[in-house]
């Protein structure tokens, strides 16, 4: 809903309801700039957080000079888009790995 919603308008044409937003929602809104940041850092501590979240074995996937090149060119500083390509390099080194 739009600040000129009818649905936020309470009386007269520039009263508005203030909207609050909840903790969940607020934390989620938060805008961090992370553009500087290192991708490869970053992917790292997402890597040991599937590890962790998955089960898997600490410490045994990384990210190859390929890897690591493909993020760094493809990182535009969304977090959860970063986090989506870290969790298919970790699909693929599972399938690679259950092969071997």
């Amino acid at each position: 809903m739009c600040a000129g919603s009818p649905a936020l308008r309470t009386s007269g044409p520039m009263a508005f309801v203030p909207v609050k937003i909840h903790e969940p929602d607020n934390i989620r809104a938060r805008i961090q700039d992370v553009e500087s940041a290192c991708p490869h850092a970053l992917s790292m501590n997402i890597i040991r957080q599937i590890e962790q979240d998955r089960n898997l074995r600490p410490g045994r996937f990384t990210l190859d000079g390929v890897e690591q090149r493909g993020l760094a060119r493809n990182f535009t500083g969304d977090m959860r888009a970063l986090h989506r390509m870290v969790e298919i390099i970790v699909d693929q080194q599972v399938r690679h790995w259950l092969k071997c």
